[in-house]
């Protein structure tokens, strides 16, 4: 079961979060949109999903909401890690475990994946 599900809709930044997840040791899959998500994560279901809130096909809080109708995907948890504002209450994703703005110190998202993934071993 790999650990981190990257779900991004820039490659690069997929690239930069692979590699920095990987050098820390976990398996890392990286997607460029919640209908890929989706995807592989009823295929292979990782341990934490990492999702900007807008990648394309399949957006951010549909992928979550079809996560959570989904018994085996339901508990998989959620960091949202993204440039889009979380302050309209509209905007909010269902049950996510962390929201973090992309451009803060990616030692922040490190701890948060350590963190998340600590819980699941």
């Amino acid at each position: 079961m790999p650990d981190v599900l990257i779900v991004d809709d820039d490659p690069t930044l997929r690239l930069v979060l692979d590699g920095l997840l990987s050098v820390e040791g976990y398996t890392v899959v990286t997607v460029e949109d919640g209908r890929l998500a989706l995807a592989v994560l009823r295929e292979q279901p990782t341990r934490l999903v990492v999702l900007d809130v807008s990648p394309r096909a399949l957006g951010a809080k549909e992928l979550r909401e079809a996560m959570l109708a989904n018994e085996a995907l339901a508990a998989i948890p959620v960091v949202i890690y993204s440039a889009t504002s979380f302050g309209d209450p509209k905007r909010q994703m269902p049950s996510v475990s962390k929201q973090i703005k992309k451009g803060a110190q990616i030692e922040e998202l490190l701890d948060v994946v350590r963190s998340a993934l600590e819980g699941r071993k």
